[in-house]
């Protein structure tokens, strides 16, 4: 492997269980997990294709279970919103370096700040 992310930081990760009748989640047992974190404001498109205001990227190993329900708690006690999930893919070596996370404030297609 050429490439070896250091992870400086760690966030917690606590899966979504279930979704009632409102749309409020009920999450699981959430997982310490290393990361290299940037806290970043810009403007992406987020799963659905809808413009998505981020409050922080995120670098978590490979093998991290995350998805767009999981609830992420930062290290400064924010709680955000998945907004995108993409590998970092090192063609040469045929393998994932790390997962690239996006997170915002406000939930995916909910409007801004």
């Amino acid at each position: 492997m050429l490439f070896e992310m250091v992870y400086t930081r760690s966030v917690t990760i606590a899966p979504c269980m279930s979704t009632d009748l409102h749309g409020k989640n009920t999450y699981g047992t959430a997982v310490t997990v290393p990361a290299c974190i940037d806290y970043t404001v810009k403007n992406i498109r987020d799963f659905d294709g809808n413009t998505f205001i981020t409050s922080a990227w995120i670098a978590l190993p490979p093998t991290t279970t995350i998805n767009y329900k999981s609830q992420v708690t930062l290290p400064n006690g924010d709680t955000s919103y998945v907004g995108s999930i993409s590998e970092a893919f090192d063609e040469e070596a045929g393998e994932v370096l790390y997962l690239e996370v996006y997170l915002g404030r406000v939930a995916p297609g909910e409007g801004a700040l």
